[in-house]
């Protein structure tokens, strides 16, 4: 199965990913949105490491439009470890991150497709489950 949302992530988003594959996350790459979120951000942070690496893992699972009590994301990941969700703004950053398994209806991802900002064909292959050349993943979209 290829992963619709990825192949139409915006450049904003792919500061973020590049980030998550090079393992090179900062506190300043999540949103916090307010005070009452701390008590909650301590029991996070010992789960950061794992979110950090939820993109480098063999088998990357996802949720498109996911829901957890007061929480909606734009699609959430998972490692079984964490679930990290991420904004459904314009500049996507995580939303949260959730310690254990979250995911209600999750799909295997099997290609992550990159192309530059203003170019409509895709120029990389950052994931690849299936093992395709990029000319064999074109002929699928």
């Amino acid at each position: 199965m290829i992963y619709k949302p990825f192949s139409t992530i915006k450049s904003e988003y792919s500061k973020f990913f590049e980030k998550c594959y090079q393992k090179t996350l900062e506190d300043g790459d999540f949103e916090i949105n307010d005070k009452s979120q701390k008590g909650s951000i301590r029991r996070k942070m010992s789960v950061l490491e794992n979110a950090i690496q939820i993109f480098s893992s063999e088998a990357i699972i996802v949720e498109e439009n996911f829901n957890k009590n007061r929480i909606s994301c734009s699609f959430a990941s998972s490692d079984k470890v964490c679930t990290i969700g991420f904004t459904k703004t314009k500049i996507t950053k995580p939303q949260t991150i959730l310690k254990g398994y979250q995911l209600q209806n999750e799909v295997k991802v099997d290609l992550i497709l990159c192309r530059d900002k203003g170019e409509t064909e895709f120029q990389t292959v950052v994931y690849n489950a299936s093992d395709m050349t990029l000319e064999e993943c074109m002929e699928l979209i």
